[in-house]
């Protein structure tokens, strides 16, 4: 992806740098006067590869459309004056995100999804540390939307005034067919109950809200299909080419249009020319295949010989002027690679030939999946490690609790995501097994820490020692540290950890931890420490600290930390029951050695402090 960044200071030098290192191709833009004071005096190859300009907007509208993406350093406002007048179409502009001076927010701004935007959005936000803002509706809610998986497939749309229709029905909940190859189905939409994969068209025009093909196909569609049906272009095809000396670019892509339409094919899923090695300088040959935007390969006529495939008789012209029985079969099949078929075998014109080659669309799964167990920290994205940010960039399913799910959901746009109620923590495990075994990058998400009390350890149970699927655990700030920092310093020396919670532990064994906890003088944090139901522990845990500490010892409760509507109360072991306790707090219980100094809960480790 060609990119260029913008800025229009010095102070945008430093976000610039990192996301330099981050694309170390993209093009750096900046003003004449700022290059000079920072660019060729300075040691740094970053700063000596700034492109100098005098006036943004004339830049801009000259560079525009001659890059992938651009990435603007500067506000989001400024930015919408620079590209009103050149976007066009959302089918060709590039992808334009923005990012403000502070590096705080990384915005996808448009072509989101054929462009590429919310893609380029999160890998920039991922580089510098920055909150990824993505506003496209289906991303928004997890769902990918077809025009993205054109994207994604290197497809093209060939009819993007129905994009709307198809994304619509997608949110809305209603029925979508989908023809296909089965293993696009299986990588983006299998895990949508909406989304209908079939082997035709229905026989009803009513029967679906909206239909997509993907196909390398000239369709011919009854009219009642034409106005809701997305056509998406496959770049399946290759063709192979001979042409006489002096055969004309206009006469050579005629002769390709007539071949393809005579046979009910796509020019626009044509990804490859190809031709032998002694018409590399042909004029009108290199001229059609720079207008038609296909690259064009040249094979020896040894190469052809040796790997392609000739099902036609051998030319004698061929083998008399180039060395090979044949041009435009092998051709075609050397380009379009192993697995291939010729599917329209040598067809002669005036002064060219043309045959057409399909390899087989295969959703390649790349190298096998991955499971990481990520610990999101106690709520706030601002309190999430870097590696758990980047984790969750680089995956493309994120499996979790929904409460987890909304906290992070900034993050996630545009993944896959797999989301289920309380005490479901077996299926959503399962779950991310089997998605990771179809190649996918999965990450199960965790609050705080996900190998305290969250899914890291019923992962490596449920795979019973398999190593087929590799499973990472990726930290994070786990909710007792988090609690610890907002009350001051309780957690000082030894201290434990308990949950009151006797869902997966018996009751029994529950009491008999707080009695141990309670006896042995260590700070203790209490999870999960009262629900609706379950108050009674609470309250025996209570008796059982006052049995071994003074009714004065400094207990805290710290409820939804780090998240909106966070409340502290910090009081003494008496009486904290009384207080307001739910499941999202946590009770942090001092011991002989904790006090309060200056409002703040502090446990003191024994340090000489005069």
């Amino acid at each position: 992806m060609k990119l260029a960044v913008w800025v229009l200071n010095r102070g945008s030098f430093g976000l610039a740098k990192k996301i330099r290192r981050r694309f170390p191709g993209a093009d750096i833009f900046a003003p004449g006067k700022e290059r000079e004071a920072n660019g060729p005096g300075n040691q740094d190859k970053i700063f000596q590869r700034i492109l100098p300009y005098d006036s943004i907007k004339s830049e801009l509208r000259k560079k525009f459309t001659s890059y992938d993406g651009h990435i603007f350093i500067m506000s989001a406002g400024i930015v919408v004056r620079l590209i009103a007048e050149l976007v066009a179409s959302k089918t060709s502009d590039p992808a334009v995100i923005v990012v403000d001076p502070q590096g705080l927010n990384t915005i996808s701004l448009l072509s989101g999804h054929l462009g590429g935007a919310n893609e380029l959005t999160r890998h920039v936000a991922n580089a510098i540390g920055s909150i990824p803002v993505i506003t496209t509706a289906t991303d928004l809610k997890g769902i990918i939307a077809f025009d993205e998986v054109a994207r994604i497939l290197g497809a093209r749309v060939l009819n993007p005034e129905l994009i709307k229709l198809t994304s619509v029905s997608l949110l809305e909940g209603k029925k979508v067919g989908l023809l296909c190859p089965q293993s696009i189905y299986d990588t983006f939409c299998s895990d949508n109950p909406n989304v209908f994969s079939l082997e035709k068209l229905p026989d009803l025009s009513d029967e679906f809200s909206a239909l997509c093909v993907f196909t390398d196909k000239l369709l011919h569609l009854p009219p009642q299909f034409r106005d809701k049906t997305l056509i998406v272009a496959l770049p399946t095809l290759a063709l192979g080419i001979g042409c006489h000396i002096g055969t004309g670019k206009t006469e050579i892509i005629n002769g390709i249009k007539k071949v393809l339409k005579d046979h009910d094919r796509l020019l626009e899923s044509v990804f490859a020319l190809a031709s032998v090695e002694a018409k590399k300088n042909e004029k009108g040959l290199l001229e059609a295949a720079e207008e038609l935007g296909v690259p064009l390969t040249f094979y020896s006529a040894k190469e052809l010989e040796k790997g392609g495939m000739l099902l036609s008789e051998p030319s004698p012209h061929a083998q008399k002027h180039v060395g090979a029985r044949g041009v435009a079969e092998p051709a075609a099949y050397l380009a379009a690679g192993k697995g291939s078929e010729i599917i329209v075998k040598k067809e002669k014109l005036p002064n060219m030939t043309v045959a057409v080659a399909r390899r087989p669309f295969v959703v390649s799964k790349g190298k096998a999946g991955k499971i990481y167990a990520v610990g999101i920290g106690p709520g706030d994205i601002s309190q999430m490690t870097v590696r758990a940010r980047q984790v969750l960039c680089e995956v493309d399913t994120v499996v979790g609790y929904k409460t987890y799910i909304e906290l992070i959901r900034p993050l996630i746009a545009g993944k896959n995501l797999i989301t289920t109620g309380m005490t479901r923590e077996v299926d959503r495990c399962r779950k991310a097994i089997e998605e990771a075994r179809k190649g996918r990058r999965v990450a199960v998400v965790s609050s705080g820490d996900s190998g305290i009390y969250g899914m890291a350890g019923l992962i490596y149970e449920l795979l019973e020692g398999e190593n087929d699927v590799e499973v990472e655990v990726i930290p994070g700030v786990t909710a007792s540290t988090a609690a610890a920092a907002v009350v001051g310093a309780p957690l000082m020396c030894d201290y434990i950890s308990l949950s009151l919670s006797d869902l997966l532990q018996s009751t029994d064994e529950v009491k008999r931890r707080i009695e141990a906890a309670a006896s042995s003088d260590m700070v203790t944090v209490l999870y999960n420490p009262k629900s609706k139901k379950r108050t009674e522990l609470i309250e025996l845990a209570r008796k059982e600290f006052l049995k071994y500490r003074h009714r004065s010892t400094p207990v805290a409760i710290v409820t939804n930390t780090y998240r909106e509507n966070q409340s502290v109360e910090i009081c003494d072991l008496a009486g904290f029951t009384d207080r307001k306790i739910t499941m999202t707090s946590l009770v942090i219980i001092g011991n002989s050695q904790t006090e309060i100094l200056g409002g703040k809960m502090i446990t003191r480790r024994g340090y000489r402090v005069r």
